[in-house]
């Protein structure tokens, strides 16, 4: 397996997050929203992460994770991980920027 490939897809995957948290946080930061907001709201805000996440890996070649690296993994396992881990750093950069304006 090619570590620098692989490490360069998750790089990839991590600003494709930065981007990603970015744009939905806009969405979400409208004042009609925040007088809603609640458990239901960050249920859905994840949802919606996830949704763009997996339509994202499927559409966008460069966003697998095993592209490149020698391993023969199937499609459809590349996009779930690739899907799994940019919904995660999402979440790791929202925590991130929460800590940014907390602190």
């Amino acid at each position: 397996m090619n570590a620098e490939i692989f490490l360069k897809n998750i790089v990839n995957i991590l600003l494709v997050a930065i981007v990603l948290q970015v744009a939905v946080m806009s969405v979400f930061s409208l004042k009609i929203i925040k007088d809603i907001a609640g458990r239901p709201l960050d249920s859905a805000k994840d949802i919606i992460i996830l949704l763009i996440s997996l339509y994202l890996c499927w559409k966008v070649p460069f966003l697998t994770v095993f592209r490149g690296t020698g391993l023969a993994v199937p499609h459809i396992f590349d996009v779930v991980m690739c899907a799994l881990m940019l919904s995660r750093f999402v979440a790791f950069v929202d925590s991130f920027f929460q800590r940014l304006k907390l602190g």
